[in-house]
């Protein structure tokens, strides 16, 4: 409904399991000629279950003075659902009262972020704008919605936007469809800059053609790789490090920031990996690492960390190595991690140190899910401000810890409580299978406790059966659908 003074909205943490409703619409708005409009809501973390509509904005197809602008979708899982993400500007019931008008409702600055599930119709994304007031500043990232278990599709009249992130069904197509429209000439020119400008911005880097990687999984390519990233790095734009299909040998390497660019995307077609000789890792602590970057994602790839030999070294127990992490991000924020396979890993898949804002992490058969860990032993340290948003877990390990009680063979630590403090970790729509009864572990310090956890929409079961949680010195809150049951507490005492 229109407000007469437009205000702050926030709606968070629904779960309607709802059938044959509308969903979470905003309108009918442009009804009236004369009319306020809405601004500055946010819908967070909601479910919907067999709605006719998912996330909706709707106006009549008349004139009006009204607006919608500034409104954000974050956070939404659709369960067979009609028109999961739906602008409607042509609403006329009977078509009376409105025949031959377009709605003169102006929409601005719509976001929609983290949209996941089903949808009952085979176009999941629908923006029917209106003609003579297009929708502007539409905004999409990593929007996931299949039907019938095939990718669903899109629909746009008379919309601009973008894109980012995992788009399913596929971005920046759709908002260009009314691109040749000869009503809107001025519009048309603002799509085609539009288009342009993301044209003239964006690199592609790849490995092979452009700095002579080789497939053959022998030849050293960490030079390549290197060079590479660091053209990406100092992109005045969006830039992509390419690498194509085969196998590529690559050493340690390190690829720091700060960059210029803040939206760079690794895209990994092929298989990673290491030596296998005795200088393999040599001391090094991590294999590939991130570091000191803002805004990039890291895209599908097949990282095989050859860690056998390793692991019968520590079996024998012999002078082994420590070993090296697979996938290191540190003190990185903004990180989208998608359609990525690790395996053999020496030590640990991903590790995420000193980060902010990690997102779409997919782990499979690992040891450890999301992980935070420290030693047990006076420190100074500490971990605050760190975001896990929208994970997928097979069969992982403990998907969810923080073990604040590290102390391999009870050495340099025994009888000692961890002094690093842990405050303001969020878990946000993480789902899938654990490989533990205990899918979340909290053991934190008795002498620091975790504060400020938050979960919202956690589902991991556990041999087809909802799993447990285990809290030990941990304060936070839960809210959205949580399987297991949080066994956070609300204070220490």
């Amino acid at each position: 409904h229109p407000l007469s003074h437009p205000t702050y909205i926030f709606y968070s943490n629904c779960n309607p399991l709802l059938l044959c409703s509308c969903g979470n619409s905003i309108g009918s708005l442009g009804k009236e000629a004369v009319e306020p409009g809405v601004q500055n809501v946010t819908v967070k973390n909601v479910v919907l279950t067999g709605t006719h509509n998912g996330l909706r904005i709707k106006s009549w197809a008349r004139k009006s003075t009204g607006f919608v602008k500034s409104i954000l979708f974050d956070g939404a899982t659709m369960n067979n659902v009609k028109y999961p993400i739906i602008i409607d500007q042509d609403y006329c019931p009977d078509r009376k009262n409105c025949p031959g008008q377009n709605s003169g409702v102006k929409i601005s600055q719509v976001t929609y972020s983290n949209v996941r599930g089903t949808s009952a119709t085979q176009v999941a994304v629908l923006f029917k704008c209106s003609p003579s007031s297009w929708c502007q500043w539409i905004r999409m990232a990593n929007v996931q919605l299949s039907y019938g278990g095939q990718p669903s599709t899109a629909s746009c009249q008379n919309a601009i936007g973008t894109a980012g992130g995992l788009m399913v069904p596929q971005k920046l197509i759709c908002f260009l469809d009314m691109a040749n429209s000869s009503n809107l000439p001025i519009m048309r020119l603002t799509i085609i800059l539009v288009a342009l400008v993301h044209s003239l911005s964006a690199k592609t880097l790849n490995v092979v053609t452009d700095y002579g990687a080789k497939a053959d999984g022998v030849s050293d390519n960490s030079a390549s790789f290197l060079k590479a990233w660091k053209d990406a790095c100092s992109t005045a734009g969006e830039a992509t490090v390419y690498v194509p299909s085969g196998q590529f040998l690559v050493r340690p390497t390190l690829f720091s920031g700060p960059c210029v660019s803040t939206n760079i995307t690794v895209q990994v077609d092929g298989k990673l990996i290491p030596r296998t000789d005795s200088e393999g890792y040599g001391t090094s602590s991590y294999w590939l690492q991130f570091q000191g970057v803002k805004g990039m994602t890291f895209k599908g790839g097949y990282l095989d960390g050859k860690g056998s030999a390793l692991w019968s070294c520590k079996a024998g127990k012999g002078k082994c190595p420590d070993g090296a992490r697979t996938l290191v991000f540190q003190n990185v924020r903004d990180v989208l991690v998608t359609g990525t396979t690790s395996i053999n890993s020496q030590l640990f898949h991903i590790v995420i140190d000193g980060s902010q804002n990690v997102r779409n992490v997919i782990m499979t058969g690992t040891q450890n899910g999301l992980r935070i860990k420290s030693w047990a032993r006076k420190s100074t340290g500490f971990i605050k401000s760190v975001l896990f948003d929208g994970a997928t877990m097979n069969n992982v390990n403990y998907p969810i810890i923080i073990d604040q009680d590290y102390c391999p063979d009870r050495m340099n630590c025994p009888g000692q409580n961890s002094g690093v403090k842990i405050s303001q970790v969020t878990y946000s729509n993480v789902r899938g299978t654990s490989a533990t009864q205990v899918a979340v572990l909290f053991k934190c310090s008795p002498s620091s406790w975790c504060q400020g956890i938050r979960m919202a929409n956690v589902q991991l079961s556990y041999r087809g059966q909802p799993s447990t949680a285990s809290c030990h010195n941990a304060i936070g809150t839960a809210s959205g659908l949580m399987v297991p049951q949080s066994c956070l507490k609300l204070s220490s005492t």
